[in-house]
């Protein structure tokens, strides 16, 4: 089974972001995510968990995280991630926060330890994909710059999610959830 671990979006939040996101639809065909499907990655796990170490991964999620208290994260823009010239998904992104990094570090310090934990190849780039492209613009499309939208992520827990392959579609499914201090 494929696993992660990630922040929640609350639905007001990603209806927000996908009401801003609403000018790149008239310059790319995109594929939007369900509503319920919206999260911020923590830490990505990959494929091919069993049933066991799924339940040791939710064993330590539950635990929490006591050494990072809640907060909130502002949401800085929308773009398409990773950049415009090989766009894998149009993305709320929240620049370089710190609080995001410490998170990502805390989880990845929860679960380490546990046989099958690897540590990520690529950068933390913290971000919430709303919707994949079907193909590419010719026109540049500028991010949407959100400096003054009051857009904000509250990171109050992590949860440990599955992906659900189904014939309609992705679907993450929660076996998990740890509070922050």
């Amino acid at each position: 089974m494929r696993l992660f671990v990630a922040v929640p979006v609350p639905d007001a939040l990603g209806q927000a972001l996908f009401d801003a996101a609403q000018p790149y639809e008239t310059h790319l065909p995109l594929r939007w995510a369900p509503l319920e499907n919206l999260h911020l990655t923590a830490l990505f796990l990959g494929d091919g968990w069993s049933p066991a170490q799924a339940d040791m991964l939710a064993l330590r999620i539950r635990a929490g995280l006591p050494e990072l208290s809640a907060f909130e994260a502002p949401v800085e823009a929308i773009d398409l991630f990773p950049d415009a010239r090989n766009p894998a998904v149009l993305a709320a992104l929240f620049g370089r926060n710190l609080m995001l990094q410490a998170l990502h570090d805390e989880v990845w310090q929860l679960l380490k330890d546990v046989e099958g934990v690897h540590k990520p190849r690529q950068r933390f780039r913290p971000h919430i994909s709303l919707a994949r492209p079907r193909g590419r613009s010719e026109a540049v499309l500028p991010p949407v710059e959100l400096d003054g939208a009051d857009l904000w992520l509250p990171v109050e827990e992590v949860v440990l999610y599955r992906s659900d392959f189904r014939p309609e579609g992705v679907r993450y499914r929660p076996l998990a959830r740890g509070r922050l201090a």
